[in-house]
């Protein structure tokens, strides 16, 4: 695994975002094109938007920007095309993955070559592994949001993870963590929020090389199993 950069600060309320560090981090979503009303999202699906997160991604082309409205969306959210997912803040946007794989995942290990990829301004809560996983994708932006109680998969007892998806090969004691990267390079992480899993934010080679990151002003506590941030080696 080559190298990572790492800049965070545990005391730094992920609400103060440098400005140099946000104009970088927004400037893919500032420069797209008005979207138009089949690139928004709210409950109940008014105004000609779409009812579910992942019925947006499904419909958008490469390149668009979906704007998600405040509410509690109930799904796992698979992005396997360049976009930009901008919620209303993470106090108003929740994705609720009960039941579910993972909250949002960012898929590169079944779409070649992703990148270009925004998420900002979401809550991530109750996947059975991961809140928020990258595999396999370069320039991804993961921007102001919140990671918690996810790994519910876990089984404290036997301190294994229940039944494990095939590209999590090197864990055990957890099942991927609030936030999980893998195969992730030329990327950035800033000021998300990461608390009450079993571990805040695992950085792995599972299913390729992981390089060349910006991990900055994350605030991640009370992760009791699996620490803070780990950089981890696992087969193959």
């Amino acid at each position: 695994m080559s190298s990572n950069a790492f800049l965070n600060h545990s005391w730094k309320h992920p609400s103060f975002v440098p400005l140099q560090l946000l104009a970088v981090a927004l400037v893919a979503s500032i420069c797209q094109p008005a979207f138009a009303s089949s690139n928004c999202v709210n409950p109940g699906g008014k105004g000609g938007c779409h009812s579910t997160i992942a019925a947006a991604v499904a419909a958008a082309s490469p390149g668009s920007t979906i704007k998600v409205a405040p509410g509690t969306y109930k799904e796992d959210v698979v992005i396997g095309k360049s976009l930009s997912l901008i919620g209303a803040g993470f106090s108003d946007t929740i994705i609720d993955a009960t039941g579910l794989n993972n909250a949002i995942y960012v898929d590169g290990l079944d779409n070649p070559g992703l990148r270009n990829v925004s998420i900002s301004g979401f809550t991530v809560e109750n996947a059975k592994f991961e809140g928020l996983l990258v595999t396999n994708a370069t320039n991804v932006t993961i921007l102001s949001n919140y990671a918690h109680d996810n790994n519910t998969n876990l089984d404290l007892t036997t301190d294994t993870c229940i039944d494990p998806p095939p590209y999590l090969t090197g864990e055990s004691f957890d099942c991927g963590e609030g936030l999980h990267i893998m195969g992730v390079s030329w990327s950035t992480f800033a000021n998300n929020v990461s608390q009450n899993n079993s571990g805040g934010f695992l950085i792995s080679d599972d299913t390729g090389e992981t390089h060349d990151n910006l991990i900055t002003g994350n605030l991640l506590k009370g992760n009791p199993y699996a620490c803070g941030i780990v950089l981890a080696s696992h087969a193959p």
